[in-house]
């Protein structure tokens, strides 16, 4: 099963994932995203841990998307800050 994305087509783990994100409560949203954001990191992959970082802050809604279309190293620490990670 799949589903489009922005013209890309999600894989069964990736729509299993969407589904179970959206389930859940924000505190334990900001955690699940907080253990991505951490396993990323663990794995070198800067990018994915940017991403992580994107979607916990707009859920808090820290970010304007409209405005801030990438997040930068600097923005991304900050944010990081801002939503108690460390």
């Amino acid at each position: 099963m799949t589903a489009n994305n922005n013209g890309r087509l999600l894989t069964d783990s990736e729509l299993n994932e969407f589904l179970t994100e959206a389930g859940m409560t924000s505190d334990r949203y900001q955690e699940h995203q907080r253990q991505k954001h951490d396993q990323a990191i663990e794995s070198g992959n800067a990018a994915k841990a940017r991403d992580v970082i994107w979607r916990a802050a707009s859920d808090k809604n820290l970010i304007n998307e409209a405005r801030e279309p990438e997040l930068t190293e600097d923005r991304a620490a900050a944010l990081k800050s801002k939503l108690g990670w460390k």
